[in-house]
């Protein structure tokens, strides 16, 4: 791990850091894109100053995986010479709290893609070839570990991060349905079905009468996206047609009974039973990047490189912009937060009048990073902005207090 030096001869850069940070409205993410699972976060007051100052450094190893944030610890995972490893780290400093390392089969190439998932006291992480297993979050303990072996893995593995609901570990792993395991105890399976696991991360939820689990499959036979009956695994309806191998379109809520995927709108019917389809069409197309939904428009990009604003009324396009590197993205504070392939940040307002409005550049700057394709969607928590690389780069960048750690660094 590499701490910038500037930073170790600051001794009191993390108390004047934190103080900063809170003065905003501050917001953990402990889990896959965010408290909600959407890529958005509720934190406010967070770009003070541009461009961002880099806090800390660390290598973690070659992986797709993105980062949790709970507590004042990142949780990260990596794979290094046919080991997977889990960290956790001081979010502020860069110190490594503590890690755990297993060996891994399959292509070493790979590295883990699902992210890891705080709940409670601890934390589950599943690699690419289906290893399982809870920590305590704080020390680093085992809890317990578990290899999934029902169902079979896409020709990339599993992908899907793992959600806990109530007492239920729930997979997007053992069949084309998930399943579901006891939290507690791993070795009670409360649910799980046949086939070939997708790659999407399940999402719940809730209606009047049932919870229902929403995820993307691989070749399910009635639909690429299924709703599950989330007590029982029953399979109550499916979306989007079947068939294709890169079913990665999470979905995402909008009000409170519709779900937005790349290829369409949905609506849920009150007892859960059925879904109708609002509108459906291509205007953003596929791509590995995830859109957010900022009031009533979705912003993402196409497999062709276009930045598109799409209203979520109908499904029309309100602009466009060409020549968009590959990359991810999150949305806070009005803001979409791009992390292109290229190391390329960029912060626009989510308006849909236009890309540029009123005459304003969106902020740019470049985040230097080993390995290329940023898959991996940035972090925003209490006012430090977290970006990771395929090569094992995880840089923590100053952003709600940016001010603060540059004074601190020029003493």
């Amino acid at each position: 791990m590499i701490i910038t030096p500037g930073l170790r001869r600051a001794g009191g850069m993390a108390v004047v850091l934190f103080c900063a940070v809170v003065a905003a409205r501050a917001v953990d993410w402990p889990q896959y894109r965010g408290i909600t699972q959407d890529g958005t976060s509720a934190e406010t007051g967070w770009l003070k100053t541009w461009p961002p100052t880099e806090v800390w450094r660390a290598n973690i190893g070659i992986g797709f995986s993105s980062l949790a944030v709970s507590e004042g610890r990142v949780y990260a995972t990596g794979s290094v010479e046919h080991k997977d490893y889990t960290y956790c780290f001081d979010a502020l400093t860069g110190a490594k709290i503590w890690s755990h390392s297993f060996p891994v089969a399959g292509n070493p190439t790979d590295g883990p893609r699902a992210t890891p998932t705080v709940d409670g006291d601890r934390v589950y992480t599943l690699s690419h070839m289906g290893d399982l297993y809870c920590f305590n979050k704080v020390t680093g303990e085992v809890v317990w570990n578990k290899k999934i072996t029902t169902g079979r893995m896409n020709e990339w593995g599993f992908a899907g991060s793992p959600l806990v609901d109530g007492n239920m570990l729930i997979l997007n792993a053992g069949g084309n349905q998930g399943m579901a395991l006891d939290k507690n105890m791993p070795s009670k399976v409360i649910w799980s079905s046949g086939g070939t696991a997708g790659f999407s991360s399940p999402k719940i939820f809730a209606c009047q009468a049932r919870r229902i689990v929403i995820m993307q499959t691989t070749n399910h036979p009635k639909g690429g996206g299924v709703g599950i009956d989330a007590a029982t695994g029953e399979w109550l309806w499916g979306y989007g047609g079947a068939g294709g191998t890169i079913q990665d379109q999470d979905p995402q809520f909008y009000g409170t009974d519709k779900f937005f995927t790349k290829c369409g709108l949905y609506q849920i019917s009150p007892d859960g039973k059925s879904l109708t389809t609002i509108w459906k069409n291509d205007n953003l197309g596929w791509s590995y990047s995830l859109p957010v939904i900022v009031g009533d428009y979705v912003y993402g990009i196409t497999s062709n490189s276009r930045l598109r604003c799409v209203s979520l009324a109908d499904g029309s396009v309100k602009w466009s912009r060409e020549h968009m590197p590959e990359g991810t993205m999150i949305a806070s504070d009005g803001k979409i937060i791009w992390f292109g392939d290229d190391g390329l940040l960029i912060i626009f307002k989510a308006d849909p009048k236009g890309y540029d409005t009123e005459g304003r550049e969106p902020y740019k700057a470049v985040v230097k990073l080993s390995g290329g394709h940023q898959m991996a969607c940035p972090v925003l928590a209490n006012g430090l902005l977290y970006c990771r690389s395929y090569g094992g780069d995880l840089v923590c960048l100053s952003m709600g207090a940016g001010k603060a750690a540059r004074s601190e660094k020029g003493k």
